[in-house]
């Protein structure tokens, strides 16, 4: 929240994303009351190990938000466990604070990617 004091949120997303579809705006999803979710995420799709996919997300930029970074980035050995696996672990504990969209909110369904390849 220091770092950038006027910004409401932050997206993460994989250097592998690919924007295809601009027609949903962050605004349209994220609520602007402190109780609410401070991050959202998608879930993964069928086939996966983990819950959800990291690959793309968007933070609140409050406390809340940064605790929730920081407890990620420690909650697990990240020698043995990736940052899905981790977040798995937060969010049997901490459900109210994130919201998991549907697999396809942030992200696409396979083979999406091959098929623009032409």
């Amino acid at each position: 929240t220091h770092w950038a004091p006027k910004t409401q949120s932050v997206l993460w997303v994989d250097a592998d994303l690919a924007a295809l579809d601009f027609t949903t705006t962050l605004q349209d999803f994220l609520s602007p009351n402190p109780y609410d979710p401070v991050l959202y995420i998608c879930a993964e799709t069928m086939g996966s190990t983990t819950y959800t996919n990291s690959g793309s997300f968007l933070v609140k930029n409050n406390a809340k938000g940064l605790e929730l970074l920081n407890l990620w980035w420690t909650v697990v050995d990240r020698n043995l466990h990736s940052d899905q696996q981790a977040l798995d672990v937060i969010l049997s504990s901490h459900d109210s604070w994130i919201h998991v969209l549907p697999a396809n909110f942030f992200n696409t369904y396979p083979p999406a990617m091959t098929d623009f390849r032409e």
